[in-house]
């Protein structure tokens, strides 16, 4: 069974550990203070996010069945 392998173990393992507009070395404390404490509320609530994410998809192209004819249904919206 899936959530056996608790998937959401490996989502947050796998996640984006770096800050591309920041260095650690120029953040405050209470700036590095808040970041690990997201990363404690991230970490603590690893399933839940798992939960809703991967349930979720984004239509980005039309299905084989279905006219293609109007294809700004699946632009960017603004």
């Amino acid at each position: 069974m899936l959530r056996a392998k608790k998937p959401w173990d490996t989502m947050f393992q796998n996640r984006v550990k770096v800050l591309y507009f920041h260095r650690r070395a120029d953040l405050s404390a209470k700036v590095l203070n808040l970041l690990e404490e997201y990363l404690e509320y991230v970490r603590d609530h690893a399933e839940a996010f798992w939960e809703v994410l991967h349930w979720f998809t984004i239509k980005y192209k039309p299905e084989r069945d279905e006219e293609d004819g109007d294809l700004d249904q699946y632009s960017v919206s603004a």
